[in-house]
């Protein structure tokens, strides 16, 4: 059975409390991606990568399917998916926040459910290997998902029903700059440029680190021309030309349920080729699969496929050269770039964004693993993240913050009136716009009297949040 870890955060000792290494409660970072996720459980003594139990391995398809009983995520839905494809569902990120519900067979549910089971089942294996009970967790997501954005509200609304009570909002971008970068971190001062060529977009992010050492988003660009599912559907099209195969084949309507469902396993097991192709021509000069019902041999050089991508990554590559441009930034000012993702791994996307930008390319250790990783050590960042109040004279004193950003949300006191403190324990934690947590501490011991808002009050820099009585220092 886990290890209860009691819930309420607790004061740390004061020979560890300026160590960023302290973790005071399990934290499961997870890194949500369009194709496949992963996910590393934190704790005080160590990290340790959460594998899919279907696969032994570190990513999991990010894929859902219901049989009829119970729901199977990652490699087993995967499996199940290749005999059952009307009851399987992948990339399921992409889903998020859109309304009304998807069917799998005979069922149908939201979005924020089906995700649920993905992380619910990513909470239960780390549970498992780690011998504690994981309910915070640091969630990334993609630099678009601002305050409000429906899919950042499903992304939250799953977590809650996989079991954790304390969700933490990292954007992927921060994230791939926390984790290992061969070439070396960002120094203090620093501009950088991140470019995630994932499977549902591609992304680039304008980062600045500040000088105590965190790193601030300043703008960001996406585009789908050169996305990996992209990049899959130009291969398809390619492999089934020289197949003598056409689109057609793959989706034609039919009345005949089983003529549909040969149809749709066709479709899926060419997308598989066409993806395992790709990630061969990432380090072969070619390769070579069977295509079609009557197993037509193609092959496809590096070369080739260069050609074929190459328009869409230029497109992609001019439109994130424009965003520097319309933000004032000069190339020369930016330290690196910096290349994550899958698509990363191609050859021609690092001499494409060379060329363009003329600045030092640097890639993250893992592609695959990156945000997860960098997510982990955010997590480990937990005591650099609080404000101290702004304190009066008087015995009962009134304890107003200054937020980073002016503004949070979804308020969450940490005590009751009458309860004792000391100066650096969290008398609530709020929300700031981009979704990390903030402990608000009063930076002196004493009562707590009487609080001014309620839990899940949207706050300001400021305001009256709550009534204490400090205690006297004495005289020295």
């Amino acid at each position: 059975m886990p290890r209860r870890i009691d819930a309420p955060l607790r004061k740390p000792d004061a020979n560890l409390r300026r160590n960023e290494n302290v973790v005071r409660r399990p934290t499961l970072a997870i890194d949500v991606g369009t194709s496949g996720s992963s996910a590393v459980l934190v704790t005080s003594e160590r990290d340790i990568l959460v594998e899919d139990p279907h696969a032994g391995g570190s990513v999991w398809p990010t894929s859902v399917a219901y049989d009829g009983t119970s729901p199977r995520v990652g490699a087993a839905a995967e499996g199940f998916g290749r005999v059952h494809p009307d009851k399987h569902l992948g990339r399921l990120k992409q889903f998020l926040g859109e309304p009304g519900k998807l069917v799998l067979g005979e069922g149908s549910f939201t979005a924020a459910e089906l995700a649920g089971w993905l992380l619910a089942e990513m909470r239960e294996q780390a549970e498992r290997v780690g011998g504690v009970e994981a309910t915070r967790a640091v969630i990334t997501v993609p630099a678009s998902y601002r305050a409000g954005d429906p899919r950042r509200d499903a992304l939250l609304e799953a977590a809650a029903r996989a079991g954790f009570t304390t969700v933490e909002l990292l954007y992927e971008p921060l994230a791939t700059v926390e984790a290992p970068i061969i070439g070396g971190s960002f120094a203090i001062g620093d501009l950088g440029l991140v470019i995630d060529f994932g499977a549902g977009s591609t992304t680039a992010a304008l980062i600045s680190v500040l000088k105590n050492g965190t790193v601030e988003l300043l703008g960001h660009d996406e585009r789908t021309e050169c996305s990996g599912a992209e990049i899959d559907r130009l291969i398809m099209t390619e492999l089934l030309a020289r197949a003598g195969r056409t689109w057609s084949d793959y989706t034609r309507h039919s009345d005949d349920p089983a003529q549909r469902m040969r149809t749709a396993r066709s479709r899926r097991a060419l997308e598989d080729r066409a993806r395992a192709m790709k990630h061969q021509l990432s380090v072969h000069p070619s390769a070579i699969e069977l295509i079609g019902p009557d197993e037509v041999p193609v092959e496809l050089t590096a070369g080739e496929l260069t050609k074929i991508i190459a328009p869409s990554l230029l497109k992609s590559v001019d439109s994130f050269r424009a965003m520097l441009n319309t933000r004032g930034v000069r190339m020369t000012e930016l330290a690196a770039v910096v290349l994550s993702g899958g698509g990363s791994r191609l050859p021609i996307t690092e001499d494409v964004v060379t060329d363009t930008f003329h600045r030092p390319v640097r890639h993250t250790v893992d592609q695959q693993r990156a945000a997860a990783e960098g997510a982990a050590r955010f997590a480990r960042s937990i005591e650099r993240r609080h404000v101290r109040a702004r304190v009066a004279t008087d015995k009962e004193t009134p304890l107003r913050w200054d937020l980073p950003g002016g503004h949070a949300t979804d308020l969450e006191w940490q005590l009751e009136p009458g309860a004792r403190f000391g100066a650096s324990d969290a008398l609530a934690v709020a929300r700031l716009d981009d979704g990390s947590l903030w402990e608000l501490r009063p930076g002196r011991t004493g009562t707590l009297v009487r609080t001014h808002a309620a839990t899940g009050a949207n706050i300001n820099s400021g305001d009256w949040l709550v009534t204490v009585e400090l205690d006297i220092r004495p005289f020295r």
